[in-house]
C-alpha cells in the first residue's frame, strides 16, 4: 500500500479473508473436535477451544506467506533474491505448522490439510492476480 500497490494489497486481504470463510467452512463440515494432545496433569500453553481440522493457522500462513513471498519474488532480477524470498515463505509456513503440532493443539493432519488449502488458495489468488495485471498491461498498451 506504501508504494501505491493498492490492488495487490487488496489481493493478499481477499486471499485471508477467503481463507478464512473456506477454513470456517471445513471445519463445520469436518466438526473433528479440538483435542489435547498433552497429558491432562502437565501445564497447557494453550488451550484448545475450536475444531481441529484444518488449522486455521496453517492455512493462513500459507496463504499469506506464500503470495508475499511470490509477490516478492517476482520483483526480483536475481533468480538467488527469487529463491531467498521462496525459502523464507516457505520456511515461515512451515514453522508455524509446526509449532500447532508442537504445542498439542493438532495433529499432523490438521496442519497438512491447512497447508493443502492454504496453497491452493494462494495459488487461485495468485493467478488471479496475475490475469489481472496481465490484462491490464494489454488494456494500456491498446490506449497507447
Amino acid at each position: 500500500v506504501i508504494t501505491g500497490r493498492r490492488a495487490l494489497a487488496l489481493v493478499i486481504a481477499g486471499a485471508a479473508v477467503s481463507g478464512g470463510l473456506l477454513v470456517w467452512a471445513v471445519k463445520l463440515i469436518a466438526a473433528r473436535p479440538g483435542h489435547d494432545i498433552v497429558n491432562m496433569h502437565t501445564y497447557h500453553v494453550v488451550e484448545v477451544w475450536a475444531d481441529s481440522f484444518p488449522s486455521g493457522h496453517a492455512t493462513l500462513a500459507a496463504i499469506v506467506y506464500l503470495m508475499l513471498g511470490s509477490l516478492v519474488a517476482a520483483g526480483q532480477k536475481s533468480a538467488a533474491l527469487k529463491a531467498f524470498a521462496m525459502g523464507l515463505a516457505v520456511a515461515l509456513t512451515a514453522i508455524i505448522g509446526f509449532t500447532r503440532v508442537y504445542l498439542g493443539i493438532h495433529y499432523p493432519i490438521d496442519v497438512f490439510g491447512g497447508w493443502a488449502i492454504g496453497s491452493a488458495c494462494a495459488f487461485v489468488w495468485m493467478s488471479a492476480a496475475h490475469r489481472v495485471t496481465q490484462a491490464r498491461l494489454a488494456f494500456a498498451k491498446l490506449r497507447n
